[in-house]
């Protein structure tokens, strides 16, 4: 069964969340209730109650209550409008707090019941089995033997090269971009563990008949003969071409 939870992160960044949505109306709810009908509409309390230009405490018991009640009458109930306005805000304060919990719950419930992320598949190069490719060259012995003992020596020995190119793009092993034709070469013959002293030493000939201006011989043909045979003999060979 997959597993469908969230990541742990993700679980408690949905948490903090609700938390902060919780506190935050929490605080609105305490400074709607704080400046409410019962304290915002009172004014200043006492002061309202303090005679200013009326007799003096001694004066005031001889002043009968009725006058003093009509020269100085206690405030009476807020205007309307002020009842108004605070139970607008404690309306918006009340819809703000369940506008919030709405949220939160549907996040976590996302969370919860989110459908893992598909795995990103990530290209990359495959090399066939060594085996595959070493079939492939063993078939094209006779032919790239054909190549290096025709014509030239030079020609003979930089077609007999190339030709471990062509056995490569039919077993299903391209260049990489970064390489050159004779890295390619070169990585196919250690696939498939050919001798690697007979792989230095066609590559060396390779090179010379291919960059050299001077004489390539029958002698470096044979050579490069005694090499291509060592590499044969030597593919995927129980011991290996490691020597």
């Amino acid at each position: 069964m997959e597993d469908r939870r969230a990541p742990l992160g993700a679980r408690r960044a949905a948490v903090l969340a609700v938390l902060g949505c919780t506190l935050l109306v929490t605080l609105l709810v305490t400074w709607a209730a704080s400046i409410g009908p019962g304290s915002v509409l009172e004014g200043k309390g006492a002061d309202l109650l303090t005679f200013t230009g009326g007799p003096t405490p001694t004066e005031s018991f001889a002043t009968p209550m009725a006058d003093v009640l009509e020269e100085h009458p206690p405030p009476g109930d807020p205007p309307a409008y002020l009842m108004v306005i605070a139970v607008v805000i404690e309306t918006i304060v009340a819809a703000l707090l369940l506008v919030g919990l709405y949220f939160a719950v549907r996040a976590l419930l996302r969370l919860r019941f989110r459908r893992p992320e598909p795995e990103v598949e990530v290209e990359f190069d495959v090399l066939e089995p060594p085996r595959r490719v070493a079939d492939v060259m063993t078939q094209d012995r006779d032919e790239q033997r054909r190549l290096l003992l025709s014509g030239d020596p030079r020609n003979g020995i930089v077609a007999c090269w190339d030709r471990f190119e062509v056995q490569a793009a039919r077993a299903g092993v391209p260049p990489q971009p970064w390489e050159t034709a004779a890295e390619h070469t070169l990585r196919i013959l250690d696939l498939v563990d050919a001798d690697q002293g007979a792989v230095s030493a066609l590559a060396g000939l390779f090179r010379e008949a291919r960059f050299s201006e001077h004489e390539v011989t029958e002698d470096s043909r044979q050579q490069a003969v005694a090499a291509l045979d060592r590499i044969h003999a030597t593919l995927l060979s129980p011991q290996g071409g490691r020597s």
